[in-house]
């Protein structure tokens, strides 16, 4: 009866374990086919355009070689821009060494964008930046690349 007994109980280990290993491996399948979702977020007009000007301005180097000087960081920021930033703020937030700080030329940019063109028309905004006709034509020509590209990552990740 013992040898009964002990048969029974290596049995149902056996099948405790078979059915435990079992579950494992069907949990390792569901896993497997779980899909992990990217999330894309598309950038508005507007940061497309900031991102167009940054390249144009400095190749996204907070300390360019091509440099005239009087303008420093990613978006080559004047000391007349620092001093219309803080104008518009009403206090002296920013200083001249802060535009080599690449968030700070991002803050001064939204500061003197959101003051000027507040409708944030890219036009506009490439136009606040720098006059030059040349500026605005290669400026937007990157613009352009740059939102051809993110319609593409779109619909690559629709």
């Amino acid at each position: 009866m013992e040898t009964l007994d002990r048969i029974s109980l290596y049995l149902c280990v056996a099948l405790i374990i078979y059915i435990f290993f079992s579950e494992i491996q069907s949990i390792k399948t569901e896993i497997k086919s779980i899909k992990i979702e990217k999330q894309f977020v598309p950038l508005t007009d507007f940061e497309l355009i900031e991102l167009a000007i940054i390249w144009q301005e400095s190749k996204e180097n907070p300390n360019p070689k091509h440099s005239d000087g009087k303008s420093e960081g990613i978006l080559q920021i004047t000391p007349i821009y620092v001093k219309e930033a803080n104008r518009i703020l009403g206090k002296s937030k920013y200083t001249l060494y802060d535009r080599k700080n690449p968030l700070k030329s991002h803050e001064m940019f939204l500061v003197v964008q959101n003051y000027h063109n507040p409708e944030k028309d890219v036009k506009k905004a490439v136009k606040l930046h720098n006059k030059a006709g040349w500026y605005f034509e290669e400026v937007m020509d990157r613009y352009n690349c740059l939102k051809l590209y993110q319609e593409i990552l779109i619909f690559k990740n629709r």
